[in-house]
């Protein structure tokens, strides 16, 4: 037994009418979408990637030219240790 809402849809149309219309809009914007993507990608290569290799570098006794040995979270420590 389906129920029926008050204007007479059941779940399952009201399920595919949300997909046709969501597929409907992404082919209306798939032009901002691909205006968009060039400069996420570029933003993330210039900003995202080097946050995130300065994060892992953090874990390191790194010089300015090699990674070097493996510190863990002794680095943090001796921040907070300095700060006191």
């Amino acid at each position: 037994m389906t129920t029926k809402a008050l204007d007479g849809t059941t779940a399952e149309t009201r399920s595919t009418s949300g997909k046709n219309q969501l597929l409907k809009q992404l082919a209306k914007d798939r032009t901002l979408y691909l205006l968009v993507t060039p400069i996420l990608v570029v933003y993330s290569l210039f900003s995202l990637y080097p946050i995130a290799q300065t994060f892992y570098m953090s874990f390191f006794d790194a010089k300015i030219v090699r990674l070097g040995d493996f510190m863990g979270l002794e680095n943090y420590f001796d921040i907070i240790h300095k700060i006191r």
